[in-house]
């Protein structure tokens, strides 16, 4: 039996895209403008654009199976976004004691709880790439943030386990998840 693809799944000369109403991401900030900038002061509504392949893959049509690591990633958007928002807030204090006091005012004030990130950064792209290891997809989550409009976040991940996080092209870096494919298989 043939998997469906998304209704809505497209080429854009570049990547497989499209985008899903994932519930987990509603009330982060709205990050679809230009390198992850804010589009709109409104929180998110959890709309989300979802990239296959960010590296490497060329326009040929997608295989069942790489639809159904988008299909993962998708319906399992609330364990991604846990364990991506937990991967954060245990990186925050260490990001923000790299900056001086008026800065960390600013930019990147205390926070108390994984729920005080959602007015500090959002989801510019989920990225899932076309390697998966023991039946899980690599998952790379870009973020926009308050306090690097040039770099932003990026989290790796197999499946909700955090592989990396780092800049956005953390997210983005296939090597990173073949790397991580690789060791899981030693």
């Amino acid at each position: 039996m043939d998997m469906p693809l998304f209704p809505d799944f497209d080429w854009d000369g570049y990547f497989w895209i499209t985008t899903a109403h994932i519930p987990a991401w509603i009330g982060y900030q709205a990050r679809g403008g230009a390198y992850g900038t804010l589009s709109w002061e409104s929180p998110s509504a959890g709309l989300v654009r979802i990239v296959f392949a960010p590296e490497g893959r060329d326009d040929a049509p997608m295989q069942p199976e790489e639809v159904a690591m988008m299909q993962w990633a998708i319906e399992h958007g609330d364990c991604v976004e846990q364990a991506t928002a937990q991967a954060i807030f245990k990186m925050y204090p260490e990001w923000q004691s790299r900056f001086d006091e008026d800065e960390v005012s600013e930019f990147m004030p205390d926070i108390k709880t994984v729920a005080d990130l959602k007015n500090l950064i959002g989801v510019t792209n989920i990225n899932v790439h076309q390697i998966s290891a023991a039946g899980l997809p690599y998952i790379g989550i870009e973020f926009g943030c308050k306090w690097d409009n040039e770099h932003g976040i990026g989290v790796l991940l197999h499946g909700t386990r955090v592989v990396d996080i780092g800049g956005a092209d953390t997210a983005i870096l296939l090597w990173m998840a073949k790397q991580d494919a690789k060791q899981q298989q030693s």
